[in-house]
């Protein structure tokens, strides 16, 4: 049993009742209740049928009506006398109807074994074929009168004698299947009363009546009824027979064509996505779909976007290749860009077969080298080539052949991002990697600036021919390109081919030696050396050239940079010279110190040889004695003069002698490394946290003032000698006190965090720990504190707080916890970066309750993708 569906306008038309149950009707529609045809034409104005309907409690156990229900109703309201309400069910909807009309239709089914099986509902109109004998319809409609009655529906231009065959037809002797066809085709006629016919004569053939409605509403002229008929239609299509499917598609195709609104082609489409295998069988309403989905994008392209992208994704489910190939067609003979990259994107979303990925590809290369794109429009096509992935780097390398200087860039950017991004195989990447080579010897500026800035010539999956012709071309291109990020970039990827970048690097500094790029050069060989060790024999001649090279710029008198004694230092530390060597050389470089302009790069290096495990006791305690003098000011008289000023007695340096944000950092470090050496021993590793400790009181004192750059790597050095399993418990617990008294600095909290939560505990240290978070808390999470900041305070407090050793039963720490934990779900839901680390400390605290580890998995998994393994 159906019910009725229809707006309130089409209601008060077609059926003799009230505004008021108007109203009522709809609002049950919207819970899912549906009435009859018959309920509605009896429930006249001011009938008791009507108070029923109407009656408050219909509406408010709406989503529980049955037949016991409206029965007592309506024998309370008295209006059992205009038929028995029973409460059916109709698919997803709930229907009220007349008891008479359950047993009719039962009854009528069973008289009409004709009807199709696809039909869902009983036809109101009565099929005209049995008011006429078989012998009299034969008698009247000879075979010749059918073909003209045929011919006249199909092709006639006068609307009225369509009508009229198709009346006629509807009585001839021809099979249901023919009579179809007809009007099926008649369906796409451009006068609306001929397509209504149409649908009166499929309608007798058994088709769904609930869709005839909807469609008869589509081939009006009120736009408000058009628009609920093509909801309607979407609500119902999925559950129709494909002949059916096929006959609406073609109307709503037809309302597309003759629409203007991009309200009701998005509305069409919605529809359509519900009958997408039906679509895919037809062949022709394909591509006619595709032409005016197209047509309606080109018209409005924000409006329309999504919805065709929709119906085509859905469509592509069903079927991803016969729709790609049909939307390619489309690619091909639009010339419009915005539309040709809208469908360049929504192909590259389907699973396509390989030679149109490739074509798709092509013609993605091509539109991207358009000179007319919007930056928005190209960034599109960028993505779109992501996607497409290794089939975009043969048309790439291609274009980079030809192509001007200036897109040269864009494609060398291109194909670094499908290697690195896509994790192409290695042979792919070693074609890019050649070609990028072939650019750094012969390409314009600015082709080169982009291939010294790709990360593709860094891979080790490089072949060796090629990585070493790109450590030549690198390093030479040193002296030419001279912005911070291009030389950074150079510097890295030399680092990262790693020995086969040492010699162009010593030759390059040898020839450049005392200028900038050369001082570069020799840095960056013993970074190298310093990171990949000697494991290869084959550079250790390389390496004891550089050394002996280093050796002579300490010697020469007109050198003013010093990196070649930083490089020098690195190298000797790493093992490549012994202990006399490495005593010799320091013994030298103290000799040197304050009477050469480098001085301060003298002093880093002294720092590094001082923390060499192979120098001897003896040039560690020389070298400490040197440091610990900077350290307390009292550099030579001549290079620092003293001057008496307002503020007290300061020191003036060369300009060249950066003291206070070059010299004192580059000394603590130095200390750092003497202290953290496994070959130091206990008392010059107590002598330098002295030094250290004292230091640090004459900061926080204010007895002197340093830059924050040298109070930053001051904290950080006594957190990370904190940290150190040779560090003897008592200083542990010193240094954390002294630097809980300075907790308003950021570097403090930085520092001290890591080195409350490493090493053994102590109930001493332990209480400090508490306590320190704690004042961490009060005093780094007000609105004051910057984003930046706060990372930094999260870090620290996760690792205080995630401290295994830690009473959990004690509830100071339990409250500690919870502390922290809504601290860092407030950072995750602001977005810091870098919250996962901290995050986790806790999530793996054994401390932990088990709720709290489960749901900090849980946000891990939802913010990272990372659930623990």
């Amino acid at each position: 049993m159906k019910g009725v569906l229809l707006n309130k306008e089409q209601l008060l038309k077609r059926f003799p009742i009230s505004n008021r149950l108007a109203l009522r009707v709809g609002a049950l529609q919207a819970k899912g209740v549906l009435l009859s045809e018959a309920v509605l034409e009896t429930a006249k104005q001011g009938s008791p049928l009507e108070v029923v309907l109407i009656h408050q409690e219909v509406f408010k156990h709406a989503d529980k009506l049955d037949t016991a229900f409206m029965q007592k109703l309506a024998a309370e309201m008295k209006a059992e006398a205009e038929g028995m309400l029973v409460v059916t069910e109709d698919g997803a909807w709930k229907v009220v109807a007349l008891e008479e009309e359950l047993l009719a239709d039962q009854a009528w089914k069973s008289d009409r074994p004709e009807v199709a099986a696809g039909a869902q509902l009983a036809v109101i109109e009565p099929t005209a074929t049995p008011l006429l004998e078989a012998g009299e319809a034969s008698r009247l409609f000879t075979a010749e009168e059918i073909a003209r009655l045929k011919l006249t529906a199909l092709t006639s231009a006068d609307a009225s004698e369509k009508i009229a065959a198709m009346r006629k037809l509807m009585y001839a002797p021809v099979t249901d299947r023919e009579k179809g066809a007809v009007f099926l085709r008649v369906l796409v006629d451009p006068i609306s009363p001929v397509r209504a016919e149409a649908i009166k004569g499929l309608e007798s053939l058994g088709f769904n009546h609930e869709i005839a409605e909807a469609v008869r509403m589509l081939l009006e002229d009120d736009e408000k009824g058009k628009t609920f008929a093509v909801q309607r239609i979407g609500a119902i299509l999925g559950g129709v027979g494909e002949m059916e499917a096929q006959i609406v598609m073609n109307v709503l195709l037809q309302v597309m064509r003759e629409s203007e609104s991009a309200e009701m082609h998005q509305n069409v489409m919605r529809a359509l996505r519900k009958a997408c295998p039906a679509l895919l069988a037809n062949k022709a309403n394909m591509t006619e779909l595709a032409r005016i989905c197209m047509k309606q994008f080109i018209v409005s392209p924000d409006a329309m976007s999504a919805s065709i992208r929709g119906l085509f994704t859905d469509l592509a489910d069903h079927g991803p290749e016969p729709v790609a190939e049909l939307l390619w067609n489309e690619l091909r003979q639009t010339e419009d860009h915005r539309a040709r990259i809208f469908l360049m994107m929504l192909i590259g979303q389907m699973k396509i077969g390989d030679d149109l990925m490739a074509n798709l590809a092509q013609a993605m290369v091509d539109e991207i080298l358009n000179t007319g794109l919007r930056e928005d429009e190209r960034v599109r096509l960028r993505y779109g080539l992501m996607r497409v992935g290794k089939a975009a780097v043969t048309p790439l390398l291609d274009k980079l052949r030809v192509v001007q200087a200036d897109q040269q860039s864009l494609m060398v950017r291109l194909l670094d991002t499908l290697c690195m991004e896509k994790r192409l195989d290695a042979q792919t990447k070693r074609r890019v990697g050649t070609a990028f080579l072939d650019l750094l010897k012969v390409g314009e500026r600015r082709t080169r600036r982009a291939v010294l800035q790709s990360r593709l010539c860094a891979e080790p999956e490089l072949d060796q021919r090629t990585r070493r012709g790109m450590a030549v071309e690198f390093v030479r291109s040193l002296s030419e390109f001279r912005l911070p990020d291009t030389v950074d970039r150079i510097e890295l990827t030399l680092q990262a081919i790693g020995g086969l970048s040492l010699d162009p690097l010593l030759d390059f500094a040898k020839k450049h030696a005392n200028t900038g790029e050369g001082d570069r050069c020799i840095r960056a060989f013993a970074r190298i050396v310093e990171a990949a060790g000697l494991e290869d024999v084959r550079h250790r001649a390389t390496v004891s050239g550089a050394i002996n090279f280093c050796l002579k710029q300490l010697d020469e008198r007109k050198v003013h940079l010093g990196g070649f004694a930083v490089a020098l230092s690195q190298l000797c530390a790493v093992g490549t010279t012994d202990e006399v060597a490495i005593d010799g050389v320091a013994k030298h470089m103290l000799a040197k110190l304050w009477k050469v302009p480098y001085a301060y790069d003298v002093l880093e290096a002294l720092g590094i040889l001082g923390g060499s495990d192979t120098a001897s006791l003896e040039c560690k305690v020389g070298i400490t004695h040197e440091l610990t003098r900077v350290l307390e000011l009292e550099p030579p008289k001549d290079v620092g003069t003293e001057r008496k000023t307002d503020d007290g007695i300061i020191y003036e340096f060369g300009r060249e002698v950066e003291f206070d944000t070059v010299v004192l950092p580059g000394v603590i470090k130095g200390l750092e490394r003497i202290c953290l050496a496994k070959s130091t021993t206990k008392n010059l590793r107590e002598t330098v946290i002295m030094k250290l400790l004292d230091a640090w009181g004459k900061v926080s004192g204010y007895k002197v003032v340093w830059s924050p750059l040298s109070v930053e790597t001051l904290a950080s050095a006594l957190g990370k000698v904190g940290c150190h399993p040779g560090t003897a418990l008592p200083y542990r617990i010193h240094i954390g006190r002294i630097l809980r008294h300075q907790i308003n600095r950021l570097s403090v909290v930085r520092s001290i965090g890591e080195m409350l939560r490493t090493g053994e505990g102590d109930p001493e240290l332990d209480e400090l720990a508490i306590e320190i978070g704690y004042e961490i808390v009060e005093q780094w999470t007000g609105p004051e504190v910057s984003p930046e900041e706060r990372g930094a305070v999260l870090q620290s407090l996760a690792c205080i707080a995630s401290v295994d050793r830690l009473d959990a039963k004690r509830k100071d720490v339990r409250a500690l916890r919870e502390r922290v934990i809504e601290l860092l779900y407030e950072g995750l839901t602001d977005n810091l970066p870098n919250m996962r680390p901290p995050l986790a400390m806790m999530r793996d605290c054994k401390g932990v309750t088990k709720t709290q580890r489960r749901d900090l998995d849980e946000r891990i998994q939802k913010a990272f993708g990372l659930v623990k393994r």
